[in-house]
């Protein structure tokens, strides 16, 4: 460019630099040329570097570019502030200034944009841009560089001020802006982008403002700009018309799979059809709004653009989509774009720019792939219906299958949608199709109808054809047949597609072919078997049995009736048949039943509607005839049972035979009928293996000797084989005259056998005179049987017979008294004399001699007490006497001790020998009157025992069964035993009661006077050390005791006598001697006892009584180390006798406990001590008069003539199990009688009580206590630990129960649990163990595996033994910890408390174990405090969980704190056991939470430290709390947090919320009403109040955004003139509805609306206006047609004598002002074709008021000349009618002839649409002729201008 003669860059007379900043990079600008002539040159130059190549891209020195200057230019210089070169240019008279922008704008992408606006972001490239631009944030300025579009760079004024937009500096090469719509980079609509669709670009880097609206900076005109002719294009955006899919046949609506894949395999391609289109060279598609689809489309032409719907590439010579074909790809993977396979519909988009997309009217279907098949029947569909025939063979007959019409089958994806593409998984084609029936929906055919397998066929194009085909003709009903599409063509495995389609087939009954009977009916070859139908009848045997109803119904091939469809009458004949075959032609034939019952009743019937019923059949049997009597013939007989012997006959078989017109010639249809006889209802008795029984009397009672056998029959004549009623068969005697039965009479059936067996010597008869007799077997409802009985004469001697003949009776006891004489006689068992007929045992054919000795067990006999019979069957006995006979009565028996059998040899047989039969004793009674009295004897009244025999009384500890009539009574008395009367009674030796007053007798007592002391000491030394010390002596005996006949007594003289029922307490024991003193080790005793010595006597404080002094000495001998000491040892006895008459008896119990605690734990944590065991009942209610009885105590007094004493009121109070004496002493002691005692045996009770195992001693620490730990009182018995410490898992030793009894015993093994009802046996009591929940969890522990230890090899370490795992609860809990009793008893082990809370000694933690029926017992366990564990809230008084939401909703109040505690495992304060500071922090997951919990300045923002395990919040603060509950937790860290649930209900109403929008969407209309909006009121929380809002105000509407005009003024107006935007909010009422806001003419777009009134906050709401119906023409100033046509309306002409008027657009809007377009459609969705009518009207223009007088009207002529003509003047126009299409159309040849100049209304209109008129002006126009008269009051004709 430095030639001379080219650019003339040669002379530098001026440079600048601008640098970028770095080393050696930037621009050098160079002013060349010559400066005072026009062609002054600026040079860039850039110098990145030292190469100066033309072919330099990097590091170069190199010139850029150069601008021609306009004026000569005298100076050059860069300002970086102004970021700009600054020149001037002078001449003689003035100087200018000029600035140049250093950037350069190099290129612009995207290119184009779309015209409406779409905010296209604009990357413009070039060089030097400034990149270290700044300006002041918040000084007016928002962004550092501007671009702007207009139209041409020479006037700014070119771009307006709408088409600046803020731009963003990258870096030095690019900058970002937005470009403003065509409109705004216009500055008129007539002119501009708007027009041309061509806007210039230009940058600045003097900024943009804050407020660009205002531009207080004036950035806008002063801002340096760059004129680099850059270029953005507009564009209309393109409409679409129609997508089509190019799958070969263009299908629309448009589809394609998921894999974007056509039916052949290759990429989908669309086509897009509509336009313009524009080939920018960056046409793009997108699908479903997805980036990711994006894909190059085609350009084809103006209306057409293709472009594929998937990535493709090139494989086995398709194009496929990416990566489709390749290994390892699923034939079905879906398109990248797709988020899963669902079908759906997707949105076309394209693109000419790359970044703009615009949305095609129609959606892209995606279908999924293969699902299911489309079924196509060729019948009609809902009548596909079906006879149930079989298929017709060659040869006339049938083949056995049914086959279906042919069907059609289609594939499907899952919503139905067709396909044809049947590539399968092996990437062949070819789909094949499952048939199966819905077996559970379906009719089940017997036998099994099935499908028959189809013939190998694949689809075609996704179709199929198909005939199913059944095995056999189906029975009657609605069939559901499955069909699955399947594809088979990978590796020969067939894949079923996961849809099924059913199609329901109706089969009807077809021909006539078979009949069957029911009930019963049973198949051919089935009718041998034993079996029976389901139906079958089964009847009860009797001798006539009604069968009941068979009915026959006629068939068809499918087994179904055929009913009213069929006319005809067919004969239906029955008969009784066997299981064998007759005739086997044309049908199998039966032979006919012969025996067993006879089937009788009409048996011959015809059908009516398909069905013959035989109503009257019957089976009959024969009924027993004859009789069976005592002495005469037997003539009963019975006929042939009905079941057959045994029942193998029960099963009758009636065969029904029919010939039918769908059969063949001599072809019969069969059917059979099985039917059962059940045993009948019992009707008689009978005898099985009936003879005559014959019976001996060799006895007074014998037996029938054979077994007779009862067997019950029905009426069948079946033996019944069980009888449900298992009924009783008693035997008695029949006729006269009578026998005597006993034994076994009666013989129950338990098994229900119907059988009753007498057994052989079971029935027992009394004997009686030779003869025939009758025994009857009966039962209830039955006919009894006869059993004839022969009884014979006895064979052998059986009793003695006693006959008196001297005194027997009140004989006087005497030493010897004489029993009077008498005779033995032998009878029979009948009761006769034997005589000489006697013989013995089984020698019955040889006389017998009796030996005769006569016995007693009371009196010992003597005299002659044996005699013989001698062969004559009696003995004579004279002179038996009686040795010392008691007073009363006495049996003496006779009985032989020899027998002496008559035969030879003679036999003798003594009654020692082994089998000796002795007579039944013929035993008589002889009295005694009493003798003289010898001794005492004590009776037990209840059991009438005595004491001198020992006996053993048994008690049970409890009282039984205790009822609601008798509780009060009795409960409180459980625990007491009370015991029988018990009678003491002298009596004499002979144990004869001693009768009147007896004898007085002494009682002596003794008492020590004085000592003992010591006396006569003797001390000597001991022998030398080293000598070995005397051998130890023996032990001291005990000290004499006193002499025998002495005894102890509290009273000293007779006392009184004592008031009835007084107890007299036992007398203490004499004090025991005092034991020797203690010795010292090694030290030895000697002990010497004195005889006791008799001092002498003193005076006697009565006169019935002395007192005599005892002296006893012992001497005692004691061996210390250094001396021996001797002395005596000193007593002195007072021994008093007192001579007394009254007696009185006392009982003890001694050997039993009665001091110590009891071993358990009863009641409520109570331990019993041990007392008193027999005692005075205290609960007596069996008394007969008002007062206490004297028998009522342990001590009763001998009364009355019998000296007795009675005690009725004895009891034990919770005595021990055991056998104990009961001791009766008299009291004083009476030496002639001893003392008498009885033993008694306490057992177990019932279950009472529930105790456990009292406590172990608190002596050990707490790790002591173990399982095996016992009671300290030395029972050895199990104790159980009650002390713990809290922690999260306390371990609980085992827990013991025991099932206790009244008096605290153990029942063990004897305890019986209680049985529920019809439990023959239970495993013991259910006790169910109890705690409180509120003070510890309890659970059972997990069982650890117990490893085994690995040997240690010998000599090696040992390792210290593993620790132990702490406790855990298992995983698996019971929801009841219970355990059942095993020998009364059950221990709890396994088991821990969870977190116990503590519990002291005098309130323990109580474990309460209960048990149905028993009492309970509560066990306390001590809980030691534990470890810090957790927290725990102490809450305010009266505190509650519920708060209102308010801005700030106080929860705690320094006058209110919560305190958090420290917890140990328990739940238990520490207090001052915790010596930690703990933060513990406050957290609120769902609400905030204000600071300073604490309250202000107490602990930190969110938490408060302890002090001594507690924390105090006094200011806990939720801000604006949502309603619901919110967890407030406290947590510190290493121990468990605690929450705290908080209830926020509705605070005051204080703002509002959009509750119910009912439409978002609105189609534009003149007056558009918005559908109910429904505005809730709410607390400070977003909490809707509802009805507790109790504010009255109005509240208002106003619509706060919305769509700009383009004179950014709103689109819209909101209707407000009758307070349509205005409600009032009322009280209670929690919600305002508005439902009058009304917009008029609103523009398609987003709305906002703004809901609020004064002191209540608001809320903001949206729609969006879409275009509407057509409602309009208009007519726009400028409007581009889908064809790129640009029509601009003009409305202001000259005249001319033709006025062509320019053509215009009218276009179709809707009531809100916007453009229909292409959704101008009929209902159809066709496009509509509007006619469109044009109207000129209007008057001429007025004249000038000097020419306002012409009387004539008057126009001006083209030329200005006023016209004059004859009549009105009128201005002629010509229009054509036009048609729109996609909503626009054009009006092009308006043509007004001769306008005169004014204005013309021109009204464009079009049915159904409001018109729009405009008006166009008409002005003068050029000279159309010239005016010769050129006067101004010249006149001419309108119609041709001539003067």
């Amino acid at each position: 460019g430095g030639k001379v003669g080219v650019l003339g860059e040669i002379d530098v007379h001026r440079m600048s630099i601008l640098s970028d900043g770095t080393a050696d990079g930037g621009f050098l600008y160079a002013l060349t040329g010559a400066s005072t002539t026009a062609a002054a040159r600026i040079v860039k130059i850039e110098i990145g570097g030292i190469s100066t190549s033309t072919t330099c891209t990097s590091g170069c020195f190199r010139r850029v570019a150069s601008y021609l200057a306009t004026e000569p230019v005298r100076a050059m210089l860069y300002a970086p502030d102004l970021m700009a070169l600054i020149t001037a240019s002078m001449t003689t008279s003035t100087t200018t200034y000029t600035r140049y922008s250093p950037a350069e704008v190099i290129a612009v992408s995207p290119n184009y944009g779309p015209a409406s606006g779409a905010a296209t972001v604009v990357t413009v490239t070039g060089a030097g841009f400034p990149t270290n631009a700044t300006f002041t944030a918040g000084g007016g300025y928002s962004h550092a560089a501007a671009c702007r579009f207009g139209v041409t760079s020479t006037l700014d004024a070119k771009f307006p001020k709408d088409g600046w937009v803020p731009a963003t500096v990258v870096s030095s090469t690019q900058v970002l802006c937005s470009a403003p719509t065509a409109v705004q980079a216009s500055s008129t609509l007539n002119s501009g982008p708007v027009i041309s669709g061509v806007a210039e670009l230009e940058l600045s880097f003097n900024g943009y403002p804050s407020v660009p609206s205002t531009d207080p900076l004036g950035l806008h005109a002063s801002g340096l700009w760059t004129k680099d002719y850059a270029v953005f294009r507009y564009y209309v955006a393109p409409g679409v018309a129609g997508v089509l899919s190019s799958d070969g046949v263009g299908l629309d609506p448009p589809a394609v799979m998921i894999t974007g894949e056509t039916p052949i395999q290759t990429a989908m391609v669309i086509t897009l059809t509509g336009g313009p289109f524009i080939n920018t060279g960056a046409l793009l598609c997108r699908f479903n709004g997805n980036p990711v689809s994006d894909q190059v489309a085609t350009y084809v032409s103006a209306t057409k653009i293709t472009c594929p719907v998937c990535q493709t590439y090139g494989i086995n010579g398709k194009t496929r989509c990416s990566p489709l074909g390749s290994p390892g790809i699923g034939v079905y993977q879906r398109m990248a774009w797709l988020p899963d396979s669902t079908p759906r519909k997707v949105t076309v988009a394209f693109s000419l720019n790359g970044k703009d997309f615009h949305i095609a009217g129609k959606k892209l279907e995606i279908y999924g792939q293969p699902h299911h098949l489309q079924v196509v029947n060729q019948r009609t569909a809902g009548k596909y219906y079906y006879g149930s025939n079989e298929d017709t063979s060659g040869n006339g007959g049938t083949t056995g299958f049914m086959t279906l019409d042919p069907m059609v089958m289609n594939m499907a994806d899952i919503n139905g949608k067709l396909m044809q593409n049947d590539y399968g998984l092996g990437s062949t084609r070819g789909f094949t199709v499952g048939i199966s029936i819905n077996t559970s929906a379906s009719p089940v055919s017997s036998p099994v109808a099935t499908l028959m397998a189809l013939p190998t066929l694949t689809t075609s194009q996704g179709t199929l054809t198909v005939s199913p085909r059944f095995s056999r003709a189906l029975v009657q009903g609605d069939y559901y047949l499955n069909f699955k599409l399947q594809d088979c063509t990978f590796g020969g495995v067939c894949d079923d597609m996961p849809g099924i389609t059913t199609l329901v087939i109706t089969v009807m009954p077809g021909v006539a072919t078979q009949i069957r009977v029911r009930p019963g009916y049973v198949s051919s070859t089935d009718q041998s078997s034993g079996s029976i139908a389901t139906d079958a009848i089964i009847k009860a045997a009797a001798a006539s049995v009604v069968l009941g109803v068979f009915f026959v119904d006629v068939l068809d091939a499918g087994n179904n009736l055929i009913g009213g469809l069929d006319s005809l009458t067919h004969t239906i004949n029955v008969s009784s048949t066997t299981a064998s075959t007759k005739l086997n032609a044309g049908g199998v034939q039966l032979n006919d039943r012969t025996n067993g019952a006879t089937l009788i009743g009409n048996k011959s019937l015809g059908t009516v509607d398909g069905i013959a019923e035989f109503r009257d059949l019957k089976l009959t049997s024969q009924v027993p005839s004859g009789e069976r009597v005592v002495g005469g013939t037997n003539t009963l007989t019975f006929g042939l049972p009905s079941r057959g012997v045994n029942g193998v006959e029960k099963l009758y078989r009636l065969q029904f035979s029919a010939t039918l017109p769908g059969l063949q010639t001599n072809v019969y249809a069969y059917s059979i009928s099985k039917l059962e006889i059940t045993p009948g209802v019992a009707v008689y008795l009978n005898i099985t293996d009936y003879v005559v029984v014959t019976v001996a009397c060799n006895n007074p009672e014998e037996t029938v000797p054979s077994v007779i056998t009862v067997h019950l029959f029905d009426g069948g004549n079946n033996r019944l084989v069980s009888d449900a009623a298992k009924r009783t068969v008693q035997v008695q005697a029949y006729g006269q005259p009578l026998l005597q039965v006993s034994g076994t009479t009666a013989v129950a059936d338990q098994s229900g056998a119907a059988e009753w067996k007498f057994s052989a010597a079971s029935i027992k008869l009394a004997s009686e005179l030779a003869g025939n007799y009758g025994l009857q077997f009966t039962s209830p409802a039955v006919t009894s049987t006869i059993q004839v009985v022969k009884m014979a004469l006895g064979t052998r001697g059986y009793k003695w017979l006693a006959v008196q003949v001297g005194p027997w009776y009140n004989l006087s006891a005497a030493v010897s008294v004489p029993v009077g004489a008498f005779l033995m006689e032998v009878l029979d068992g009948a009761g006769n004399k034997m005589g000489t007929a006697d013989r013995y045992g089984v020698n019955t054919q040889f006389p017998v001699s009796r030996f005769v000795r006569c016995s007693s067990a009371t009196v010992t006999l003597g005299g002659v007490t044996e005699v013989e019979t001698s062969g004559t069957g009696v003995a004579n006995f004279t002179g038996l006497t009686m040795t010392r006979p008691a007073a009363g009565s006495h049996v003496i028996k006779c009985a032989e001790y020899a027998n002496v059998i008559n035969q030879i040899p003679v036999i003798t047989i003594q009654s020692s020998a082994a089998g000796f039969i002795y007579l039944a004793s013929g035993d008589f009674t002889v009295t005694v009157l009493p003798g003289q009295r010898e001794a005492l004897q004590v009776q037990v009244t209840a059991s009438s025992v005595q004491a001198y025999s020992d006996p053993t009384v048994q008690y049970s500890l409890s009282l039984g069964d205790v009822d609601t009539t008798n509780f009060r009574r009795y409960a409180s008395a459980d625990r007491m035993v009370p015991l029988d009367t018990f009678r003491i009674k002298p009596v004499d030796a002979g144990a004869n009661r001693l009768e009147g007053t007896l004898p007085s007798f002494n009682v002596s007592t003794t008492s020590t006077v004085y000592g003992p002391v010591k006396e006569g000491f003797n001390i000597t030394a001991r022998w030398p050390n080293g000598a070995p010390p005397p051998p130890p002596s023996p032990p001291p005996p005990h000290p004499s005791p006193p002499p025998p006949n002495m005894t102890f007594l509290l009273q000293f003289s007779p006392p009184p006598p004592l008031p009835p029922g007084t107890i007299v307490s036992s007398p203490p024991p004499s004090p025991p001697p005092r034991p020797p003193p203690m010795i010292e080790l090694a030290e030895t005793r000697t002990y010497v006892s004195y005889p006791a010595t008799q001092l002498g006597s003193a005076t006697m404080p009565t006169s019935t009584s002395y007192e005599i002094i005892y002296l006893n000495v012992t001497r005692w001998t004691v061996v210390n180390r250094t001396y021996i000491e001797e002395y005596n040892s000193t007593e002195h006895y007072a021994i008093t006798t007192v001579i007394l008459a009254r007696r009185f008896v006392v009982a003890s119990l001694p050997g039993v406990a009665t001091s110590g605690s009891y071993p358990y734990i009863t009641g409520k944590n109570v331990r019993l001590s041990r007392g008193t065991v027999l005692m005075s009942n205290p609960y007596r209610y069996n008394e007969t008069a008002g007062g206490n009885e004297t028998s009522g105590g342990t001590m009763a007094e001998m009364l009355g003539d019998g000296n007795e004493a009675s005690m009725s009121a004895l009891a034990l109070h919770m005595p021990p199990h055991g056998t104990f004496d009961l001791t009766f002493t008299t009291v004083p002691v009476d030496p002639m009688l001893l003392t008498v005692s009885i033993k008694i045996t306490v057992l177990p009770g019932r279950a009472h009580h529930i105790g456990m195992a009292a406590p172990c001693a608190d002596k050990y620490p707490l790790t002591a206590c173990s399982a095996a730990a016992t009671l300290d009182d030395g029972s050895g018995l199990p104790c159980t630990c009650a002390v713990y410490n809290v922690s999260a898992i306390v371990a609980l030793s085992p827990l013991r129960a025991y099932i206790l009894d009244g008096g605290e015993n153990a029942l063990g093994a004897s305890h019986t649990p209680v049985c529920a009802t019809g439990e023959a046996s239970c495993t013991g009591s259910t006790i169910t163990l109890l705690h409180n929940t509120a003070k510890s969890g309890m659970c059972v522990l997990k069982v650890f595996e117990v490893v085994a230890s690995t040997p240690v090899p010998s000599g090696a370490v040992q390792p210290p033994p593993a620790p132990a795992p702490a406790p855990e609860c298992a995983a698996v809990q019971p929801t009841t910890l219970m355990g059942v009793t095993s020998n009364g008893a059950y221990v709890f082990s396994g088991l821990a408390l969870v977190a116990p809370t503590q519990a002291g000694p005098l309130n323990p933690f109580l474990l309460s174990f209960t048990s149905p029926g028993i009492i309970g017992v509560s066990f306390g366990l001590e809980i030691r405090p534990g470890v810090a564990v957790k927290l725990g809230l102490v809450l305010p008084p009266r505190f509650s969980n519920t708060f209102t939401s308010g801005f700030t909703t106080m929860i705690s109040t320094p006058g209110n704190p919560i305190i958090a505690q420290v917890l140990d495992g328990g739940g238990s304060p520490l207090g001052d056991f915790d010596t930690h500071s703990r933060r513990v922090r406050v957290t609120c997951a769902t609400a905030v939470l204000g600071e300073y919990p604490g309250g202000a300045g107490i602990g930190e923002t969110d938490s408060v430290s302890t002090q001594r395990a507690i924390a105090y919040y006094g200011s806990i603060r939720l801000l604006a709390p949502p309603k619901g509950i919110h967890v407030i937790n406290f947590i510190t860290p290493d121990i468990m947090f605690v929450s705290l649930s908080i209830n926020i209900v509705e605070g005051d109403p204080v703002r509002l919320k959009v509750q119910t929008v009912t439409q978002v969407q609105y189609a534009a209309e003149p007056v558009l009403t918005i559908k109910p909006i429904t505005m809730g009121v709410y607390d400070a929380g977003f909490n809707y109040v509802g009805t507790a809002n109790y504010i009255i105000k109005p509240v208002y509407a106003n619509i706060s955004g919305g769509p700009l005009d383009p004179d950014g003024k709103p689109a819209y107006a909101l209707v407000t003139e009758l307070g349509e935007n205005m409600e009032m909010l009322q009280l209670g009422v929690g919600t305002v509805t508005f439902d009058t806001i009304k917009v008029r003419m609103p523009l398609a777009g987003s709305y906002n609306i703004t809901f609020g009134g004064d002191g209540i906050i608001g809320d903001m709401g949206s729609f969006t206006v879409e275009v509407g119906a057509p409602y309009k023409l208009f007519v726009p100033a400028k409007h581009t047609a889908f064809s790129n046509k640009v029509y601009t309306l003009r409305t202001s002409y000259s005249t001319e004598r033709s006025l062509r008027v320019g053509a215009f657009a009218v276009i179709v809007m809707d009531g809100g002002n916007n453009f229909i377009g292409q959704l101008d459609v009929d209902q159809l969705g066709a496009g509509l074709r509007r006619d469109i009518s044009t109207v000129v009207t209007g008057d001429l223009m007025p004249l000038p008021a000097a020419e306002a007088e012409t009387p004539k009207k008057t126009v001006l002529t083209p030329g200005g000349a006023t016209a004059v003509g004859i009549g009105e003047v009128s201005t002629r126009y010509s229009v054509s009618l036009r048609r729109s299409a996609l909503g626009e159309g054009a009006i092009d040849d308006l043509t007004l002839v001769n306008p005169g100049i004014g204005g013309y209304t021109v009204t464009v209109s079009s049915e159904g649409l409001e018109p729009y008129s405009f008006e166009v002006n008409a002005t003068p126009g050029y000279p159309s002729s010239l005016d010769v008269c050129g006067c101004l009051t010249c006149t001419r004709r309108e119609s041709d201008g001539v003067g």
